[in-house]
């Protein structure tokens, strides 16, 4: 059995750059997988946004399932910490590279990415090998 490697060092910085990499990897893999359907299948775009957003609670989801449990101790936080880090990230390209206004839909983007990222940290910690 492979024992866990935990930080309690105090280098909390690393695991969630860890999540934040695996997050970006599961968004950028599920939008190449949800084009090519798009390009295959008769999928409306009208459709479009909710496939966007949960592509975004998958991707925050894995993120701090994989930041806590690399961190080994407060799952939820660290999760969350990468959920706000992820959304914030998002909406700086949305805002820079589309010209999106911040509004309250933004807002509301970071907090569901924060409960998502708790939730998901909760379940990183809880996990066993």
């Amino acid at each position: 059995m492979v024992p866990i490697v935990k930080s309690s060092n105090g280098n909390w910085l690393t695991p969630v750059f860890a999540g934040l990499v695996y997050a970006m990897l599961v968004a950028g893999t599920a939008t190449v997988l949800l084009s090519f359907i798009l390009a295959v299948t008769g999928l409306k775009e009208q459709s479009l946004p909710v496939y966007v957003y949960m592509i975004h609670g998958m991707a925050v989801l894995v993120g701090g399932f994989i930041t806590a449990r690399r961190a080994g101790e407060k799952g939820w936080y660290r999760g969350g910490l990468l959920g706000i880090l992820y959304g914030l990230i998002v909406t700086l390209v949305s805002y820079l590279g589309f010209d999106a206004s911040l509004t309250l839909k933004s807002l509301l983007f970071l907090a569901v990415c924060f409960v998502t990222g708790a939730f998901g940290g909760i379940m990183g910690i809880n996990s066993g090998r």
